[in-house]
């Protein structure tokens, strides 16, 4: 009973939230102002509800690391009540001070973080460990993403865009502030990835096995960016941007577990989220997400080039194991 009712929590939070958020951001939408700090807050949220969930039914657990858990739960409940004011507010105002709070808010997030006891964030999945393999996942991810842009480019013909002498300077200082970026903003990536990766799926992998557990993973992932999709990312095609979510998340998501279950370090897939999202700009030269226009044919190569590189992830023999009842458990703290 207390299982279903924390799966229950997480579901309401990390999935309600964003879905009951895209009443006010449709109202933004149709104003003409910029949503995309309801995006920024959305990530927030899978992470909110799992903690929610310890925090409820956890509370006496002497190892629950109780500075770090309700210090991020403040912070989500800022960015929630950012992205609201959108409604009400200068929008201008409003995204100078929620970029105050997420930059504040993960220093000190991340202050809580290291002063809570090493055996407390060990209790609850959110110590690091085997960082060797870790960093060596996390240099396979860009030189996979790498690839997959330049495959990308070459097929469509625009392989010419990823570097231009007018670009160049500001690609290589997004790349350089890599690591400083990551430091003032780790939390909204950390925001999906305890939630999707360390917390539902061990859930789901336990329920359906490894290779299905994750693929559904995937579908859930995607569907939750229904409502960026329908105001954020592509209006005017949200269709076909829901589908390429789909693609994205379910092919993302098979080498993102992959990573998890080879370095059951949640740090290491919050990194792979973090380039993923921020490594755009390194190649295009712009950190606009806003307002695309997608093709058949960009779901097209997105489709055959995501199989490619990520598809024969999920023939690794870490998605092998089993998981039914008598047989190794993934633990969750539920």
């Amino acid at each position: 009973m207390r299982e279903k009712k924390s799966l229950l929590i997480f579901v309401l939070i990390a999935i309600g939230v964003p879905f009951l958020m895209g009443i006010p951001m449709s109202i933004v939408y149709g104003k003409g102002i910029d949503v995309t700090l309801f995006g920024n807050a959305q990530m927030f949220y899978p992470a909110a509800g799992v903690i929610l969930s310890y925090v409820i039914f956890n509370w006496k657990d002497g190892s629950l690391p109780k500075k770090f858990f309700i210090s991020y739960l403040i912070l989500t409940g800022m960015m929630m009540v950012c992205s609201f004011s959108l409604m009400f507010l200068d929008a201008a105002k409003i995204t100078i001070i929620s970029t105050i709070v997420i930059y504040v808010g993960s220093i000190v997030v991340g202050i809580c973080y290291l002063n809570e006891k090493k055996e407390n964030r060990i209790a609850y999945h959110l110590n690091g460990g085997h960082w060797k393999v870790s960093w060596l996942m996390i240099g396979l991810f860009v030189v996979l993403y790498t690839l997959r842009i330049i495959i990308c480019c070459v097929i469509d013909g625009s392989i010419g865009t990823i570097i231009s002498k007018d670009t160049l300077p500001m690609q290589i200082g997004f790349f350089i502030s890599l690591p400083i970026s990551f430091l003032f903003a780790f939390t909204a990536f950390f925001g999906e990835e305890y939630g999707w990766r360390g917390y539902l799926q061990p859930i789901l992998m336990n329920r359906f096995g490894r290779r299905k557990g994750v693929l559904l993973l995937g579908i859930i992932w995607g569907l939750w960016h229904l409502p960026l999709d329908m105001f954020l990312y592509a209006p005017e095609t949200a269709f076909l941007s829901v589908l390429g979510h789909q693609i994205t998340c379910i092919s993302l998501g098979i080498f993102f577990a992959y990573v998890y279950l080879k370095t059951e370090n949640i740090w290491s897939v919050v990194w792979l989220h973090f380039l993923n999202n921020n490594l755009i700009p390194v190649f295009t030269g712009s950190t606009n997400i806003a307002n695309s226009v997608i093709t058949i044919k960009d779901i097209v190569i997105l489709f055959v080039v995501n199989s490619v590189i990520f598809l024969p992830f999920l023939l690794s023999n870490v998605f092998s194991k089993k998981t039914e009842s008598g047989k190794k458990q993934i633990k969750v703290n539920i």
